[in-house]
């Protein structure tokens, strides 16, 4: 086991990120403005394939290989004096639950992992629980899932990797042939990303979805006791591409129903500390339906506009679930309840430098992000926040001016 060390001093409290992304040091940051220690576990790469992307070396005090035997690599930590243990992506799900069991801290059963990160196992356990699931197959073998279609005879399905984390978009399947054309790619894509085959096969509920982020810290006298943070509600264009991501009032009826079904999910997929989000759209017939959850942290080009509109961190307040901050690292914020929109961009390749000259002129605007080229046009997301109207104003010239 390889291990990259500088000192640790003892009276700092030392916390170990699973996984990091290399281009997300979200939780270094925020454990350093915390004044705590940040150790980087990263696993290595299977034999033979390419050498896994280090993370940023700036925020970690430590990197540690985690060459495949856990116990190994929790005695590594304990001997650095980890007192607590993170999930830095999807990936570190199950191995960050696992060290945490190994060192004797507070967190969720490593034996039911995939309960927090799995599709299929999810939709399993809810249905079980009386709570409404999309999925209602999980598989590796396509004469399955074809036989399942054929027997139920539903207008639309949608096919999916069963890992949650999985990049690649679930696709709507009208019938046999559509879920014939989409199997090959959806699990080359599963296997590659995260070495797991297994597909889902979903009900398609048409209409946006909505993510609901929640964290749980755990009483050792009550148990968990979940928060929902914030839910946003996601649309796309009648041809399926992203349109806006938005910031739901917390008083929205929607959102109050949408965060109730999901702190019930929360104790059904035995989460019991630290961050969540959830996926869900939404029934007239049913209510909510589950799609999928993710028991980890994730930024987004909006956290410093949801944390200046609503005093919420995204990886400061994940943390005060495992370590709790000094006091004098609590700035008093005043909230400016701004209404929020992520708009995801696609111009025409006409329509992008047009496009780009009008952003400055728009007074809600606050992020811009790197617009890398697809097939000539622009890609990214444009961030909105100030009052509604001036938003929803600024939202409609951005789409004007990417009108061919």
């Amino acid at each position: 086991m390889a291990t990259v060390l500088a000192t640790v001093p003892e009276t700092r409290t030392v916390a170990a990120v699973v996984a990091p992304l290399p281009t997300d040091t979200g939780y270094a940051t925020a454990l350093s403005r915390q004044g705590a220690l940040a150790i980087a576990v990263t696993p290595a790469p299977p034999a033979g394939a390419h050498p896994a992307p280090r993370p940023a070396d700036g925020p970690y005090t430590a990197t540690v290989l985690h060459t495949g035997d856990p116990q190994r690599t929790a005695t590594r930590l304990r001997s650095l004096g980890v007192q607590a243990v993170v999930a830095g992506s999807a990936a570190g799900i199950a191995l960050a639950e696992d060290l945490t069991h190994r060192l004797r801290l507070p967190g969720a059963d490593p034996h039911t992992s995939l309960l927090r990160r799995d599709r299929g196992v999810q939709a399993h356990a809810l249905a079980a629980a009386g709570i409404p699931a999309a999925a209602f197959l999980r598989t590796a073998r396509l004469d399955e899932a074809v036989a399942c279609a054929h027997e139920l005879r539903l207008p639309s399905y949608e096919l999916a990797p069963a890992a949650a984390d999985t990049p690649t978009a679930p696709v709507v399947c009208r019938g046999r042939e559509d879920i014939h054309a989409a199997w090959a790619h959806l699990r080359h894509s599963a296997f590659v990303h995260c070495g797991d085959p297994h597909l889902v096969l979903a009900l398609h509920v048409p209409g946006p979805h909505f993510l609901v982020n929640t964290l749980t810290r755990t009483d050792p006298a009550t148990g968990p006791r979940h928060t929902v943070t914030d839910v946003w509600r996601e649309t796309r264009t009648p041809d399926g591409r992203p349109d806006r991501t938005e910031l739901m009032p917390r008083d929205h009826t929607l959102a109050r129903v949408l965060s109730l079904r999901v702190l019930r999910t929360l104790d059904v997929l035995g989460i019991t500390q630290g961050p969540a989000t959830t996926r869900l759209a939404y029934s007239r017939r049913t209510g909510p339906v589950h799609l999928a959850c993710l028991a980890v942290a994730h930024s987004t080009p909006a956290d410093e506009a949801l944390h200046a509109a609503t005093g919420r961190h995204r990886f400061l307040d994940a943390l005060d679930t495992v370590i709790r901050p000094r006091p004098a690292l609590q700035p008093a914020l005043v909230p400016t309840g701004h209404h929020i929109v992520r708009v995801h961009r696609h111009p025409t390749p006409e329509a992008d430098d047009r496009l780009l000259r009008t952003l400055p002129h728009l007074p809600t605007v606050v992020r811009v992000t790197d617009h890398a080229r697809t097939e000539g046009a622009g890609t990214g997301e444009i961030v909105l926040s100030g009052p509604a109207p001036l938003v929803e104003a600024d939202y409609h010239a951005i789409r004007t001016q990417e009108a061919p």
